[in-house]
């Protein structure tokens, strides 16, 4: 369905001939999930990086699975830096881990986004006047 190519210098991937089919033969299917494709594209145009992406990834995952866990355990709010250190620890022996910095603005613009719903810290909270 994709046609790879070299052109000035960087690889392109351009729809193939099959494009045109697979949609018809799966319009129903895509119609039904335009909206959710429509949210995945904005939020990867948002992250600007491959690198992002996968850090995203990795964030929406903690984040999923201490809600999950925390709703186990008396419904408490995920904590952002909850988050931010579980996915430090994830990433940390990564050929080239990530900062903290970046880990930071990954969650903050997934919870900005609504992908993830973590609440700042006590701490946090004072500073920002909650």
């Amino acid at each position: 369905m994709e046609e790879h190519k070299r052109g000035g210098g960087v690889f392109v991937a351009e729809p193939g001939p099959a494009l045109e089919s697979a949609k018809a033969s799966f319009s129903t299917e895509l119609e039904k999930w335009e909206s959710e494709m429509d949210q995945v594209a904005d939020l990867f145009l948002r992250l600007s990086s491959g690198r992002r992406a996968e850090l995203a990834a990795s964030a929406h995952y903690v984040a999923e699975a201490l809600q999950h866990r925390n709703r186990a355990h008396g419904g408490q709010p995920v904590l952002e830096p909850e988050v931010i250190s579980a996915v430090a620890k994830w990433k940390k022996d990564r050929v080239a881990p990530s900062s903290e910095d970046e880990i930071i603005s990954v969650v903050r613009t997934l919870a900005y986004l609504g992908w993830i719903d973590v609440r700042p810290s006590h701490e946090e909270s004072e500073l920002l006047g909650a």
